[in-house]
């Protein structure tokens, strides 16, 4: 799947991780715009594999582009 926002991102964190609504609002702020979170499903459900990887971002050597809402 591919999501192009928070919202989306942290529905499914918090599915793979059984965050509670608080928690889930919290992860939900320290998302990285553009950055990648990776999950995987197992045919039961889905885990999370990584989170707001932002080094392809930093490859770029400029701190400004790794942004937060």
């Amino acid at each position: 799947m591919l999501f192009t926002s928070g919202g989306p991102i942290s529905a499914a964190l918090q599915t793979a991780l059984g965050l509670s609504n608080e928690e889930t609002l919290r992860a939900a702020w320290r998302i990285a715009n553009g950055s990648v979170t990776k999950f995987l499903y197992n045919g039961e459900g889905i885990a999370l594999a990584s989170f707001n990887e932002t080094a392809h971002l930093a490859l770029r050597r400029d701190p400004a582009l790794i942004t937060y809402r």
